[in-house]
């Protein structure tokens, strides 16, 4: 809820924005100060001044250090907090200055971090309950992360395939980070963000998604015998719905819809998703699942 609270106020007038700038540590005060002097939106910054301001955040030592390792680098706990805080600094700038003539440095400079920074396969600590407090912070900086790509790239560049390599391929943190992000659709929100969420929530569900994520990448699926794709979609389908119980994307989309404007659309995504998952006599315990929960 603070976190809530924190962002609801994020873009309330120049006067937060740069006390948020002055949390991350790395942008000059008087870069800082120079937005608190700016006429409101939607009168844009100075060019100068935005990429100023872009550049020192990117440069933060940490963002730095992992831009520049090869291979997995685990971020230590007491990390975060500060890889939070320049991300959502990082966020906010964007939202105000917009991404013309940036975008492919911020998309090349963040694109590997969550690979590098999270170890591969770490649904135990994303959905063990003694380890909420530390699952919460690690999928905030991927809330991040996702947001600012998506301001960077565009909302329709997100698909299923984008949100698992965020994930690292992790379906249970791919659904809690497109979870949390329909849940904080950032200050202010991306347009369409929460729909597109939605849809690519469906997509995971899709036997398409399925057979790719079963299948190694150098296999011919081609000869893989029909009665193990269905057993290997079975078994993704009870996954995928246990995750869904677990970080209530149900309960998410229909707060969602509660917007009039995207109502139909979250609710068509939501029923398709339901649909993939309980429509077949082989999908009983997925069905199950998802049954207790409504």
């Amino acid at each position: 809820e603070a976190r809530v609270r924190q962002r609801a106020w994020l873009m309330a007038d120049n006067g937060d924005l740069q006390r948020v700038l002055l949390l991350s540590g790395v942008v000059p005060s008087d870069v800082a100060a120079s937005w608190y002097v700016l006429p409101p939106p939607p009168t844009p910054p100075p060019e100068g001044l935005a990429r100023a301001t872009l550049e020192a955040l990117l440069n933060e030592p940490l963002i730095a250090y992992l831009a520049a390792v090869e291979g997995p680098c685990e971020v230590a706990e007491t990390a975060f907090p500060q890889l939070c805080t320049v991300l959502n600094a990082l966020d906010a700038v964007l939202s105000r200055a917009g991404t013309d003539g940036i975008s492919e440095r911020i998309c090349q400079r963040l694109d590997d971090i969550a690979t590098k920074a999270f170890p591969p396969r770490t649904s135990p600590m994303i959905l063990a309950p003694s380890s909420s407090a530390v699952a919460a912070r690690r999928i905030d900086v991927l809330r991040l992360l996702l947001l600012i790509l998506v301001r960077c790239a565009g909302v329709e560049r997100l698909t299923s395939r984008e949100l698992l390599s965020l994930a690292a391929g992790d379906l249970a943190i791919a659904v809690a980070v497109a979870t949390a992000t329909m849940r904080e659709p950032a200050t202010p929100a991306v347009p369409h963000l929460q729909v597109r969420l939605c849809q690519v929530l469906y997509e995971l569900s899709t036997p398409q998604v399925s057979a790719e994520m079963a299948t190694h990448p150098e296999e011919d699926s081609g000869n893989t015998p029909i009665e193990e794709r269905l057993r290997m979609h079975i078994a993704h389908s009870h996954r995928l719905a246990l995750c869904l119980v677990q970080f209530k994307v149900i309960n998410s989309a229909c707060v969602c819809a509660e917007d009039a404007q995207q109502r139909g659309a979250i609710l068509v995504h939501t029923l398709r998703l339901i649909h993939n998952l309980t429509a077949s006599q082989h999908l009983s315990s997925s069905g199950r699942d998802i049954a207790r929960h409504l």
